[in-house]
């Protein structure tokens, strides 16, 4: 990787910041949603634990992505733990709403015309 025409320096540099990425979501993963220790003791339910965090953080990605595009943002300038919180706070709210209410509400979310 010394030749320089093969590895321009810009790919090495965009190559490294997609890294980096890539481990702040490891340390996102394992801090912010308790994956640092892993509770299970045999091996087939700790890759479940693990696939279930894996779960969960696609679907936190996946609201972000989804709120950023709709306020043309970029997604990883949106807190990841302010969208944790937000989740946590609707889900909260939805188990209060009497079932029109959340029928309402759940249609109104559906209804989104977000394209990807």
């Amino acid at each position: 990787m010394l030749d320089a025409t093969r590895y321009p320096k810009a790919e090495l540099a965009e190559l490294y910041q997609q890294r980096w990425k890539v481990e702040l979501d490891f340390r996102t993963i394992k801090t912010h949603m308790g994956m640092d220790m892993l509770r299970c003791q045999s091996a087939q339910m700790v890759d479940k634990e693990v696939a279930a965090h894996l779960l969960a953080y696609n679907l936190i990605r996946t609201n972000l992505s989804k709120a950023a595009h709709m306020n043309n943002k970029q997604p990883r300038y949106i807190s990841f733990m302010a969208t944790v919180q937000l989740m946590r706070h609707t889900a909260g709210l939805c188990l209060t709403l009497t079932t029109t209410a959340l029928e309402k509400t759940t249609r109104a979310f559906t209804n989104c015309d977000v394209l990807y």
